[in-house]
């Protein structure tokens, strides 16, 4: 499975990279820009991301519009709706946050630090890249 995490903290997007990278390839990005080019490059070789984990605040591109614009690059690139997002954020009140990103509605976020979550962060992230549903994990 192949995965990009972006998040500006580096010690959390060590903790995930060290942590998924037992069993998935993983790539990281320190922001929305960088996830972007990341994102649009892996398609554009053929071995699109089946899994990206976003942090919501990062300075200039935030998580919810770099899923956005994600989701445009895989519509114009024709392979709509391949990858799974993941949301992570140090905020607990996230209501709102994330709107229209996933189908039905349905957003996974996980709470940050990393390290407290990362058993279940693991455990979904795994399985719905497997291409089981987040939709019915959430």
């Amino acid at each position: 499975m192949r995965m990009l995490i972006a998040d500006d903290d580096r010690m959390d997007r060590t903790v995930l990279e060290k942590i998924l990278g037992r069993s998935s390839t993983v790539h990281t990005a320190n922001d929305g820009e960088e996830a972007l080019d990341m994102f649009g490059k892996a398609i554009d070789e053929g071995a699109p991301y089946d899994v990206v984990i976003l942090d919501i605040i990062m300075p200039g591109i935030d998580g919810v519009t770099a899923c956005k614009l994600m989701r445009l690059i895989e519509r114009a690139r024709g392979v709509a709706g391949r990858s799974r997002f993941f949301f992570i954020s140090a905020h607990h009140d996230l209501r709102g946050i994330g709107e229209g990103v996933f189908p039905e509605g349905r957003n996974v976020f996980f709470s940050k630090p990393v390290l407290n979550s990362i058993g279940e962060i693991s455990r979904v992230v795994q399985t719905a890249g497997r291409g089981r549903s987040a939709r019915a994990l959430a």
